[in-house]
């Protein structure tokens, strides 16, 4: 059987790769701008992107749970006089002086809002303490049936300060007017500080769903899945045998991964062997 496709159901977020803060050009300025903030002390532009500045947690565009009892859950001071991070620009520093932290938390969870179904996004966010005493700490970001990302507060090793953090972009396709994701903390028990510099969410553009166009006997134990999408998207095939069970343990099928070419694609199953095998497509 087919169901339908998955960026009905629940949006997974995919994150690229974690990125040291090096330079005005990392900040993401592709499609257009849904909300950019930081928790620092001015509003501030960066490789064209205007972050405001906000000393909340929730508004109009997101909202973050999770967070320690306060004063303790923002600070300003998450900067160094020394290199690398001194020689960031004084606009890129700015977005990154302040942060919503909660330590001690098992998680910091953010809601965005005010998404269009259909319409892909990407998700940007810093991580960043040059300070120097804490290091070690690093932070995992995650949602549901999405990868994840591990972030470093700081690049330098042991308690040399100046060195700055890193960044991901996360990209997904909402199937709802919100999109929630996770940060975890990890390596500095008991702290364990779940922490977010700055965040910003792009639409980068309406989203074609895939469509399945016929399934296809293809010998004993075995079918073929013929399906299409938007030429130059990346596809996943997922596959159960029990309806029952959670989206997030559907498993990927051997060779289905790939991208959306012009024409119908087809896949072949050679382990379809139960009475009933149930799939998905997956765009991204």
């Amino acid at each position: 059987m087919l169901t339908a496709a998955d960026a009905l159901l629940g949006a997974a977020i995919t994150w690229g790769p974690a990125t040291t803060i090096t330079s005005d050009s990392d900040v993401l300025n592709t499609g257009s701008t849904v909300c950019a903030y930081c928790w620092g002390l001015q509003n501030t532009t960066v490789n064209g992107v205007s972050f405001t500045a906000v000393n909340v947690t929730s508004n109009q565009d997101l909202s973050v749970t999770g967070t320690y009892a306060p004063p303790y859950d923002l600070y300003d001071g998450f900067t160094s006089a020394l290199a690398p991070f001194s020689l960031l620009s004084s606009n890129y520093m700015n977005i990154l002086l302040g942060a919503w932290f909660a330590p001690q938390m098992t998680a910091m969870q953010v809601t965005l809002a005010n998404l269009s179904v259909g319409h892909q996004y990407a998700v940007q966010v810093w991580v960043n303490d040059p300070r120097g005493p804490e290091n070690v700490r690093i932070e995992t970001f995650a949602s549901v049936g999405g990868s994840t990302v591990t972030l470093k507060f700081s690049t330098q090793t042991g308690t040399t300060p100046g060195g700055p953090g890193q960044y991901a972009i996360g990209t997904f396709t909402a199937d709802a007017t919100t999109q929630g994701f996770s940060m975890y903390g990890f390596n500095d028990p008991p702290q364990n500080v779940a922490q977010m510099n700055a965040l910003q969410v792009r639409d980068v553009g309406p989203q074609t769903l895939p469509v399945w166009v016929a399934i296809n006997p293809a010998g004993p134990g075995a079918v073929n899945l013929v399906f299409k999408g938007t030429a130059g998207a990346s596809y996943t095939l997922l596959s159960t045998t029990n309806l029952l069970l959670p989206l997030t343990n559907w498993i990927p099928l051997a060779n289905g991964t790939g991208i959306f070419s012009a024409g119908n694609l087809t896949h072949l199953d050679s382990a379809a062997t139960n009475p009933a095998k149930f799939y998905r497509i997956r765009s991204p």
